[in-house]
């Protein structure tokens, strides 16, 4: 079987959304979540002020962190890869400051030795050499 992925947020939010197709996720032999990917989650339930979207919101942040449990925490080693990422951009002479989290995920990935699974590969532009990423 393929390998561990850690999931994009977009891959989160598309799960259980009407109207999105469920990204297929069979070709890997696990899935973890980052605790950055958590935090936009969070930041989606209180950004709406629609109370039927807030509780859908809310619904599928329960049912993510019941089903992943903590995410992979944005420690000291993260923040290591992260200068590593930033780096690596900078030598290609891209906009360090475009795509924060994204990057931010990209580290948390490559500090532990992941794939990051992505519905959206324009965050992870420029990230070649460094991670593996997939579409999904």
């Amino acid at each position: 079987m393929g390998s561990v992925v850690l999931l994009d947020t977009n891959v989160l939010i598309a799960t259980g959304e009407p109207g999105e197709q469920t990204p297929d996720l069979s070709a890997h032999s696990g899935l973890t979540v980052s605790s950055l990917s958590f935090s936009e989650l969070v930041m989606g339930i209180y950004s709406t002020r629609d109370l039927q979207v807030f509780r859908q919101r809310w619904a599928r942040y329960q049912g993510l962190t019941n089903l992943f449990g903590p995410g992979i925490p944005y420690d000291d080693q993260c923040v290591n890869a992260y200068q590593r990422i930033c780096a690596h951009v900078a030598d290609r002479e891209g906009d360090v400051k475009a795509r924060r989290i994204d990057r931010m995920i990209a580290a948390t990935a490559l500090a532990h030795g992941l794939t990051v699974a992505t519905r959206d590969l324009s965050g992870f532009q420029q990230l070649g050499g460094l991670i593996t990423v997939v579409l999904v």
